[in-house]
């Protein structure tokens, strides 16, 4: 699909799925005009499907005919927390968001969680998140270790979190044009290596490309929910 924002082209494409183990997809994404989400409810919690759909829909209502800008995203983030925290705080629902906004030459992030943007430009990927994890915060210990996997499924920060408000990281940067923007859930950038990831991603249309990168994710064996957003700049 692509849109037209003032003089630019902006093409975007999203793929998600259950994946072979789990009972319901409790990934959530939204692909608009200039407004791009993804949200991953957390496994093993009553709600965490609940969680995601309401984070998603809050960030929809709050950034409807407004500026994706900087204090627009946080505001939709922090207000997708509350509606989360307040419709769940007797089950402990919550779930990761990752919010990407497009305006004339800027790309700007509004992040909580361990779904991530990155960004392809050309050969080279560059990550535009951090993921909120016990294993970010303890750089020393090997993700391919018992404890490091451990760590990288353990939330440090996350929508719903028993707090007022939760901490997000922001992010703002000018885009060149064939930028490729890729918003993805764990299910997807956990399977895949660098290499496919590039690869899948910048393969075809940004619709081709994310149906891609889900499907490389499965092939990969992940036993997760799976979905990716692709969006380009032309």
């Amino acid at each position: 699909m692509s849109i037209y924002l003032t003089d630019q082209l902006v093409w975007h494409g999203a793929s998600t799925t259950v994946g072979p183990v789990r009972a319901r997809n409790e990934d959530a994404l939204y692909a608009g005009s200039r407004i791009f989400v993804v949200a991953d409810g957390i496994g093993g919690r009553p709600g965490g499907q609940a969680a995601a759909q309401v984070a998603v829909r809050t960030v929809i209502n709050a950034t409807a005919d407004r500026l994706a800008s900087p204090e627009n995203l946080r505001s939709a983030v922090q207000l997708a927390h509350r509606a989360v925290r307040r419709d769940g705080v007797d089950d402990g629902r919550g779930c990761t968001l990752t919010v990407l906004g497009i305006t004339p030459g800027f790309a700007t992030i509004a992040h909580v969680g361990d779904s991530r943007c990155s960004m392809i430009r050309g050969e080279h990927l560059l990550h535009r998140t951090t993921d909120h994890t016990m294993l970010t915060d303890h750089p020393g210990v090997s993700k391919r270790s018992p404890a490091g996997r451990a760590m990288a499924g353990t939330l440090t920060r996350y929508i719903g979190q028993a707090i007022t408000d939760v901490e997000i990281d922001e992010h703002c940067w000018p885009f060149a044009v064939r930028d490729r923007l890729v918003l993805t859930s764990d299910g997807v950038h956990d399977q895949l290596s660098t290499k496919a990831l590039i690869e899948t991603a910048t393969g075809g249309s940004c619709e081709q490309a994310a149906i891609a990168m889900v499907s490389a994710a499965l092939h990969s064996g992940t036993s997760d929910n799976a979905t990716a957003i692709v969006v380009e700049i032309a």
